[in-house]
């Protein structure tokens, strides 16, 4: 406890025959910001005081939230350094600071104001008389729960934060803070006179109204019925945000999707408990969708409210999700999906309406468009909490594994056609000028993000060299088989030779993006799902690149050790350029990203304003340092080779970094 706030017991104090025969006396006032403040303390001190053995919740609370953190730093693959959650926590911890720090000052009272104007008290026997400007009560020391006192207040407490506060500067003389608190620990405890407490005769006796209550199943059955609740704030109520009730449900709701989940992969379930952490994804979404709808509602509405009334929801939406999964025909889904949707909207319309008094069509709003975020980003990561999977014989798994095999070779027989329709699209050049060719390669297909980077750089090649008529991707991306021919090395040698074909190979320029997992063979990891794919060694580019005739070439390698390649395709009318120096690895190929490290440095930041390549490797080169460096990792060291016969070329061809 500070030192400037010290409880007054109920002890006698020395002047107790004198406070027997003491009579009423009066204290004028005028109260400051800084007993405003004063009365903050004292109040943050009774809360702390009130709450003290509670702790466990906020215990609870911050495992919960470090658990959840954990696991979706698990599931996004996110890389982290010490330094970034370092600031990470210094900005959330001043963030919240500087937010507490603006709502109390957004909460003090105005000058002038009820608070903060002239002001006379009169303590006597029968209670406590205050009058101000405009405005008169009185309070009897019955409702007077406790009196405090610091060195420089009184506080005469009517409820646990609300008190009349008497500066100890303004009483009167020769009355102490003593005096005055033992007077009205006095007068607290006189017997009541029934006169004192009876209203005048004149005056009609206010009528009683009984509240009507219901149970919390009661209340639950109506509001997943959309009928009209009665007293949503009782404490038996289903809304009345208590944690146990809400735990209960939600373990229920857990119980009731592990159940469902298990008889979904009936005959022969197998359970998987690592994947119960992406659950905790779910939780937060929750916990953010009430937020949202508590904060949007006027008046607000308490978080723990909006959480109970979610929680009734939860096991509904569980066993919805399994019907529409389970029976409901996949021309239907979209329909049901949105049946459920509407009826969860209205659901939150009418709990809302109970708990604020009035209709919320903004929270509902806020809630749902947080919901479908969440769900989309869960359904772009693949987030799914599944604990269950189907355990298959050996029967089985040959079956599958025949069936994997017939789907593997109707696809990877499909491509040559794939490609030839791709390279029809292909424009020849035209005119007298060299023309420029891109041909994009993202080999690794269980990480979106070398597809992306490959799209990516295919744009910015078509803003700078004109290629967006004569460009071909070869995407291996988990999302789609379909949109592209795949990256493979038969693939790449069938493309390379398809595009030379449209080539005016003595003047036209290839430029090839590769993007991947690399080693120091060197190699390019090839990958898409259960497909039999070889890797793309050194050897093997510079085989398919000499096969196909293409003379002037400039090749970009997005991997780690891709350095390693420049020996084996280095020429004088070569350039190639890679993310890394042979013996280090390069960063950024996560699957929550859209570039690499190296990714972004050169095709975004640097090559869309460079003068040259040269320039543009040499910008994305400090780029990459600065961030590794920054962010505590070891320095990728980007390599490139330029070749003396296709410089002069490249930089005539480059457009104007202010052309579209």
């Amino acid at each position: 406890m500070p030192r400037h706030v010290r409880p007054v017991t109920l002890r006698p104090s020395k002047d107790v025959s004198h406070n027997r025969a003491m009579g009423p006396f009066s204290i004028h006032t005028t109260l400051t910001l800084a007993d405003w403040h004063a009365l903050q303390r004292v109040c943050g001190l009774r809360v702390q005081q009130a709450t003290a053995g509670k702790t466990w919740r906020v215990v609870a609370l911050w495992f919960a939230v470090a658990f959840a953190t954990c696991a979706i730093v698990d599931v996004l693959d996110i890389e982290l350094s010490v330094p970034s959650l370092v600031l990470g926590v210094v900005l959330i911890v001043a963030i919240v600071m500087a937010a507490h720090k603006r709502s109390l000052k957004a909460a003090q009272p105005r000058e002038g104001g009820a608070y903060l104007s002239p002001c006379d008290h009169v303590l006597s026997a029968e209670g406590i008389t205050s009058t101000q400007r405009g405005a008169h009560s009185f309070s009897q020391w019955q409702r007077v729960t406790e009196v405090t006192a610091t060195t420089e207040h009184i506080f005469i407490w009517l409820d646990t934060l609300m008190a009349y506060v008497i500066p100890v500067r303004d009483l009167p003389e020769g009355v102490s803070a003593d005096l005055v608190v033992a007077a009205c620990k006095e007068w607290m405890a006189a017997p009541v006179a029934q006169e004192s407490v009876s209203p005048p005769s004149d005056t009609p006796a206010a009528p009683v109204v009984m509240k009507q209550t219901e149970s919390a199943w009661r209340t639950a059955f109506r509001l997943l019925t959309l009928r009209s609740i009665a007293n949503p704030a009782s404490p038996a109520s289903a809304l009345s945000g208590k944690t146990l009730p809400m735990m209960a449900l939600a373990l229920f709701s857990f119980a009731l999707w592990v159940a469902l989940s298990r008889y979904y992969y009936m005959p022969t379930p197998t359970f998987m408990p690592y994947s119960v952490t992406a659950l905790s994804w779910y939780v937060l979404a929750v916990l953010a969708v009430a937020f949202a709808m508590a904060r949007g509602s006027r008046p607000q509405v308490a978080v723990s409210r909006v959480c109970s009334l979610l929680s009734i929801l939860l096991p509904l939406l569980i066993v919805a999700d399994f019907v529409i999964v389970m029976w409901v025909p996949e021309s239907w889904g979209s329909v049901a999906v949105g049946i459920v949707a509407l009826y969860s909207m209205v659901y939150c319309a009418r709990g809302l309406h109970a708990l604020a008094g009035d209709r919320q069509p903004l929270a509902v709003l806020g809630g749902a468009a947080v919901a479908t975020l969440f769900l989309w980003v869960a359904s772009a990561l693949y987030v799914y909490p599944a604990v269950w999977t189907i355990e298959e014989g050996p029967e089985e798994y040959a079956d599958q594994a025949e069936a994997d095999e017939e789907v593997s070779e109707a696809l990877l027989f499909e491509q040559p056609a794939r490609i030839d329709a791709s390279v029809a699209r292909v424009q020849r050049a035209t005119g007298d000028a060299p023309a420029g060719f891109f041909v994009g390669f993202a080999g690794h297909g269980e990480q979106r993000v070398f597809a992306e980077e490959i799209e990516f750089a295919a744009q910015k090649f078509a803003n700078r060299y004109d290629t967006a008529d004569r460009t071909l991707l070869l995407l291996n991306d988990r999302r789609d088989r379909e949109a592209q021919p795949l990256a493979t090395v038969a693939g790449l040698n069938y493309a390379l030779k398809a595009v030379a074909a449209k080539m005016r190979l003595d003047q036209d320029v290839l430029f090839l993006a590769l993007s991947s997992h690399g080693s120091q063979d060197p190699l390019l990891s090839v990958e898409n799902g259960m497909l039999p794919l070889r890797d793309l060694t050194g050897a093997a580019l510079a085989d398919a690149l000499k096969a196909s005739g293409i003379k002037w070439r400039v090749i970009v390698i997005s991997a780690c050790h891709s350095g390693a390649f420049i020996e084996s395709l280095k020429d004088p009318y070569t350039i190639v350029i890679t993310a890394a120096a042979p013996d280090r690895t390069s960063f950024g190929c996560s699957d929550d990203r859209d570039l690499t490290y190296f990714g972004e440095a050169f095709f975004r930041d640097a090559f869309p304003q460079a003068t040259s390549l040269r320039e543009a490797f040499d910008s994305a080169t400090k780029l990459v340092s600065e961030r590794e460096a920054g962010e505590g990792f070891e320095a990728s060291n980007p390599q490139a080779f330029f070749g003396d016969q296709i410089e002069p070329r490249i930089v005539s061809m480059l457009r104007p970094a202010s052309s579209p």
